[in-house]
């Protein structure tokens, strides 16, 4: 064998041998990169998320018309909306209880306002679900004649989900909330 051939041979060799940690290294690397460019994304968009969750809607009437209004809103739509007690609805995103929307006294009216919501991938879900319903809302009011208005509250707030729920990566998972006070 000439010396040309066995430097070839061993070359092959090398490169079959040291291939699994050439492919770990691009992976990791890869990876990486694919977890900044996500970040980056979503720490682009997240304002507007958070704007578009804030969002609230004024009725200018009393609590149990507002009620009425808001549960017609319900029933034109029953699988993305449903009762969850006393002046308080669910607005369906994935599952029935993702967004958790408040009915709140304000000077001449109530106020409706998303109070909690789920996290995916570390960004609060459910914006155009809530916009969605909020337009239900505005149009049931408008056959009943009760005037609305938007408005805006506090931005939700990152917590830690209390029920102990992981994401699929296993570290704990968060949801997002209205402030206190």
């Amino acid at each position: 064998m000439e010396t040309w051939q066995f430097i070839g041979i061993a070359l092959l060799v090398v490169a079959l041998l040291a291939s699994p940690l050439w492919k770990g290294l691009l992976t990791s690397r890869a990876q990486k990169a694919g977890e900044n460019a996500g970040k980056a994304f979503a720490a682009k968009r997240l304002p507007t998320a958070l704007d578009a969750l804030a969002t609230t809607l004024e009725l200018r009437t009393d609590a149990g018309t507002a009620t009425e209004v808001i549960n017609a809103a319900v029933a034109a739509k029953p699988k993305k909306a449903a009762a969850a007690g006393p002046g308080q609805w669910y607005v369906t995103f994935a599952d029935r209880d993702d967004i958790h929307v408040r009915l709140t006294g304000v000077p001449g009216g109530v106020r409706l306002a998303v109070v909690k919501t789920i996290e995916f991938q570390e960004f609060p879900q459910g914006g155009g679900d809530w916009a969605k319903f909020r337009e239900r809302v505005v149009e049931a009011a408008q056959a009943r004649g009760v005037a609305t208005t938007e408005g805006a509250s506090a931005r939700l707030q990152r917590v830690p989900d209390p029920s102990g729920r992981e994401t699929l990566s296993g570290a704990p998972a968060s949801i997002w909330v209205a402030s206190v006070g």
